[in-house]
């Protein structure tokens, strides 16, 4: 967290962002001596170094013509990925919502970042006894929706996260030989949706599945997670198959949705 008296913010970051503010008020570009004028207490030197910086990777490009400096291509990559994500929550939540009041239990919406599970929004069960609000980030080999998202990416992309990945037993239940995840995903990948059988949490049950895009690659997924006294095999199909009807809905909705979601 930051205190009030900023120690912990880094000062050649802050005047980076306090310079790319003035680009967002000047859409059309500025000319290095124009920022000198819009920020008077940096120096230069350091107005100057910033922009080479931002240019060396992509953030800011320098219009030869007029030694304007404008917005890079590196923006409008952000600003695909903050677009997909609000327009999945916006597109999904509606599902998740139906889906508990259907079974009353907690849905999830989920994606993968960097080898980790992350949590966009969960609306919870109204139990007592319940799984409630998940980790913003979670493993992904031994969660039903990190497993059904993995079952459904490109052989590459599956190879390469179980032959780097050290699989932890986190309960006694959760799988730690590789042979058998890839046996596993290959189950998963025939009937579109996985379970983690107290993999992750002793007690808990979850049914996962994927979010595909066009190409029929998983770019997030929906889980469904209660105690595992609530979770008998027989419930887990209807469930599953309730799970997949959303996803399709919100896949057909977002039209937008790009890459694979392992990353």
């Amino acid at each position: 967290m930051l205190t009030s008296d900023g120690k912990n913010i880094i000062p050649m970051l802050a005047k980076s962002i306090q310079i790319l503010e003035r680009f967002r008020e000047n859409p059309d570009g500025l000319t290095y001596s124009e920022l000198t004028t819009l920020c008077p207490n940096f120096s230069r030197v350091s107005i100057f170094r910033v922009l080479c910086s931002l240019e060396r990777f992509g953030y800011l490009e320098k219009i030869p013509d007029n030694n304007r400096y404008v917005v890079g291509a590196k923006f409008v990559e952000f600003g695909r990925i903050a677009e997909s994500r609000l327009g999945l929550l916006q597109v999904a939540i509606p599902h998740l919502e139906t889906l508990r009041k259907k079974y009353n239990e907690s849905i999830s919406l989920c994606t993968v970042r960097n080898r980790e599970l992350v949590y966009f929004a969960t609306v919870e069960s109204t139990h007592p006894l319940r799984v409630g609000r998940p980790d913003r980030r979670a493993a992904v080999y031994c969660s039903a929706v990190g497993k059904a998202i993995l079952a459904h990416l490109p052989k590459g992309d599956v190879d390469r996260y179980v032959e780097t990945t050290a699989l932890v037993g986190i309960t006694p239940n959760t799988i730690t030989n590789k042979t058998e995840l890839r046996r596993e995903l290959q189950r998963i990948n025939s009937r579109a949706y996985a379970v983690d059988n107290e993999e992750n949490l002793e007690g808990v049950v979850c049914v996962g599945v994927p979010i595909l895009n066009v190409d029929k690659i998983a770019v997030a997924g929906i889980s469904m997670s209660g105690p595992s006294v609530r979770m008998p095999p027989e419930r887990i199909v209807l469930a599953a198959a309730d799970l997949l009807s959303a996803a399709k809905a919100i896949s057909d909705r977002c039209a937008f949705l790009g890459k694979s979601a392992v990353g």
